[in-house]
């Protein structure tokens, strides 16, 4: 049973999370989406690099989490919002990497799928194919593919950090984000240009400054940081259903500060979703057999 305040601490982090979305829709008005990657990842690795020692596995394993996680999630994630889908609806999108990680979980390690995981499966799928058809101001069908596409990577990230095992979470993902800030920032230089580059940084304004050190110390290195003390401490079976109040801060968040909203077909979509989602995620209980 977790106390209480570990409960708080643990709702706190997936209210940072979800409220990130929004955060990120901030940084994106004011730079492009890859150089706004390439930053945030250059943040997490300094300082606190110095602070932490590296991680005790391999460095296949880091550089295979910094582009899965970094890279690849993160990049496209912040490039999908930028091009067309809402910070609420990219909050319950990306979960697609949970069912993705299952999918990847049958396939390589030949893990049982339950009827209950399968069926959840389908729900969210048809929940986000319906997403994928709203043609509103919210979303677009290119966005939500891109979504789907980062989901995937953070799926495979999942794998690399399943067979890490490390304990130490934060020094993981500092170290992994050595990765992503070069060939984020090559990217950006190939899509929008030295020019645009260098005048983005030279009229950088607070806005901007804020939601990245809000993505990059808040989101990342606290989050992880108390997310990890309490997987701990406890076990991952009792913390990680939390995660499923991520996309419900995400939605709120974009509704209360960006105004989004959602309507009686979104919300029947999203439902589906954090349906599925709950299928997949939570296990039910086994029943102790009487004597």
């Amino acid at each position: 049973m977790m106390r209480l305040a570990d409960i708080l601490a643990v709702i706190l982090v997936t209210a940072i999370w979800g409220f990130n979305f929004v955060v990120i829709e901030w940084g994106l008005e004011g730079m492009p989406p890859f150089l706004l990657s390439s930053i945030r990842f250059a943040l997490v690795v300094f300082p606190a690099i110095f602070f932490l020692p590296r991680p005790d596995t391999s460095w296949q394993n880091i550089v295979l989490f910094g582009v899965f996680f970094g890279l690849i999630q993160f990049g496209l994630l912040f490039f999908a919002m930028a091009v067309g889908i809402s910070a609420g609806l990219a909050s319950v999108v990306i979960q697609s990497q949970a069912f993705f990680t299952a999918g990847l979980s049958f396939l390589l390690f030949a893990e049982r799928l339950s009827g209950r995981c399968m069926a959840g499966i389908l729900l969210a799928f048809v929940g986000i194919g319906i997403i994928g058809s709203l043609q509103d101001t919210s979303t677009n069908p290119i966005a939500v593919m891109i979504v789907l596409i980062a989901g995937l990577s953070w799926a495979a990230a999942n794998l690399v950090n399943k067979r890490v095992a490390s304990p130490n979470m934060v020094s993981f993902v500092v170290w992994a984000s050595l990765i992503p800030p070069i060939p984020l920032l090559l990217v950006s230089l190939w899509l929008d240009g030295g020019t645009v580059i260098a005048a983005t940084l030279g009229r950088v304004n607070l806005q901007t400054i804020a939601s990245l050190l809000f993505i990059a110390y808040a989101s990342t290195i606290l989050g992880y940081g108390i997310w990890t003390r309490l997987v701990v401490k406890y076990s991952p079976g009792l913390v990680a259903p939390f995660a499923l109040l991520v996309p419900v801060f995400g939605m709120l968040s974009s509704w209360l500060f960006q105004g989004e909203y959602f309507g009686p077909l979104k919300l029947g979509a999203v439902s589906l979703v954090m349906l599925g989602l709950a299928l997949t995620v939570l296990q039910p209980r086994r029943r102790t057999p009487q004597i």
